[in-house]
């Protein structure tokens, strides 16, 4: 399973939060090396990981969650409205996600979904779900070839990073709709895939 990407050191790589206003480590060779990375970076080694053996995959999560003043008192400052990265992968037709920790063994099993996805908002940036392009997203939007890999994949014109706003550099889609859409619509499709491994 993909849990097995973490033993490729030892001890074995772990999640670690990063600190306040730090960065952690996001290169591959930086998790290697320090055997410890956040979501964020957990996520970058997994999709290369992937990518390295012909998996197309992709970096997606959310700026902040969109968990209400109840449990953010003082907005998305507050830990239960920071930011997730998770992984994505295309497989039978469709782009389902992954769980960095390879723990349930199957596809579109996670903690934060269905229950944090369903808050999300489409378009508000803030508290939309996002994945990652390795190409232009307007390009591929214009495409038609290149359309039907997209699915409730809406043209966004970057990837947000919170921790740099201002840097617009990595191609994005808004995908928001489309976790609406597979819980509301398909509830059951990643079962049918059975285990997921690599």
């Amino acid at each position: 399973s993909n849990a097995k990407a973490w033993d490729i050191v030892s001890p074995r790589i772990r999640f670690a939060a990063a600190p306040p206003n730090k960065l952690n480590h996001y290169s591959p060779f930086e998790v290697m090396k320090t055997r410890n990375a956040s979501c964020t970076g957990l996520s970058i080694f997994l999709t290369c990981a992937l990518r390295s053996i012909g998996v197309p995959a992709r970096v997606a999560g959310t700026p902040h969650w969109n968990s209400g003043l109840k449990a953010c008192p003082h907005g998305d400052a507050d830990p239960p409205c920071g930011n997730h990265n998770w992984v994505e992968v295309y497989a039978g037709k469709e782009w389902h996600f992954v769980n960095q920790a390879g723990t349930e063994g199957k596809l579109d099993v996670g903690w934060f979904f269905p229950g944090s996805t369903e808050h999300q908002i489409a378009n508000s940036k803030n508290h939309s779900i996002f994945a990652s392009s390795w190409a232009d997203t307007a390009s591929l939007a214009a495409d038609a070839r290149s359309s039907k890999f997209y699915k409730l994949n809406h043209e966004f014109t970057n990837f947000p990073m919170v921790w740099n706003w201002e840097n617009n550099d990595i191609p994005g889609w808004d995908v928001t709709e489309w976790y609406h859409w597979k819980y509301n619509h398909n509830r059951s499709f990643s079962n049918s895939f059975g285990k997921w491994e690599f």
